[in-house]
C-alpha cells in the first residue's frame, strides 16, 4: 500500500457519524431495560471524559449487554449512509484527493463501521477498531486484540506506527482522540463538536471544529 506524506484519522462515533454506535447497538436489546441502556450511556461518557480507562469503558459495557452479529446487520441496514454527520463524505473525497491519507481509530465494533468506511471510500485496511470474535450463532464470543484497538487508541497506534509517514492530524470529540496529541503520536489535533462537546477536551484542544466546514479549514491550513 503506498503511503501518502498527510494523514488525517478520524474518530467514528459522533465524529464521522452523528450519535455512538454501541448504543444505538444495543438500545432494542436492552428496550425492555431503560436503566441498563442509561448505564451504558454513563459508562461511554466517563471514558470519553478520560474518567476510566477505555479498556475498562468496554468491559464495563460489555457486562452490561452484549452485541450479536444480527444487530449490528440491523444497525447497519438502518442507520447507513443516513447517519453520517453531513457533508463529511464530500471533505473525505476533497481531502483524497488532495492526497491525504485516511484512517478510522475508533473504539467502536469493526463490523459496524466497515460498511460506512466503504460507503466512504476508506480502505478496510485503515481501520483499527474494536474486533470481536462471534460464536456459530452469531453471538458475542470474545474480543481480538490484535490490533490495540480493545485496550485504547494509543495502543492501537503503536502497532500502526510503521503505516505512517508525514504529518498526522487526529479528529475525534473524546479524550482518547487527543491523548493521540497528548502523547507526540500525532502533529496536530482538532476537537469535533458538532455533535457532543465535551469540556475536558475543549479545554486543552488548539483547534476546535463545530461543523464539517469549520474542520476543512483546519485540516487545510
Amino acid at each position: 500500500m503506498q503511503i501518502r506524506k498527510k494523514n488525517v484519522i478520524f474518530d467514528f462515533d459522533s465524529t464521522l457519524i452523528k450519535k455512538e454506535s454501541l448504543e444505538l447497538i444495543l438500545e432494542p436489546i436492552l428496550k425492555e431495560f431503560p436503566n441498563k441502556l442509561k448505564e451504558i450511556e454513563n459508562i461511554t461518557n466517563l471514558g470519553m471524559q478520560g474518567e476510566i480507562n477505555f479498556r475498562e469503558s468496554l468491559e464495563k459495557r460489555l457486562a452490561i449487554a452484549s452485541p450479536t452479529k444480527a444487530r449490528i446487520e440491523d444497525f447497519v441496514i438502518t442507520h447507513c449512509p443516513n447517519l453520517l454527520t453531513a457533508g463529511i463524505l464530500e471533505l473525505i473525497v476533497e481531502l483524497k484527493q488532495a492526497g491525504f491519507n485516511i484512517w478510522i481509530f475508533s473504539g467502536g465494533l469493526t463490523d459496524s463501521i466497515i460498511p460506512f468506511a466503504e460507503y466512504l471510500g476508506i480502505d478496510k485496511n485503515n481501520i483499527f477498531a474494536v474486533d470481536v470474535v462471534w460464536g456459530e450463532n452469531g453471538s458475542f464470543y470474545s474480543l481480538d486484540n490484535t490490533n490495540g484497538a480493545c485496550d485504547s487508541k494509543l495502543s492501537a497506534f503503536e502497532k500502526a506506527r510503521s503505516l505512517f509517514t508525514g504529518e498526522v492530524i487526529a479528529v475525534g470529540d473524546g479524550y482518547t482522540d487527543y491523548q493521540l496529541y497528548e502523547s507526540g503520536f500525532v502533529d496536530k489535533f482538532v476537537a469535533y463538536t458538532e455533535h457532543v462537546a465535551r469540556e475536558n477536551v475543549t479545554s486543552k484542544a488548539k483547534h476546535i471544529a463545530n461543523s464539517v466546514h469549520e474542520l476543512r479549514d483546519l485540516l487545510f491550513l
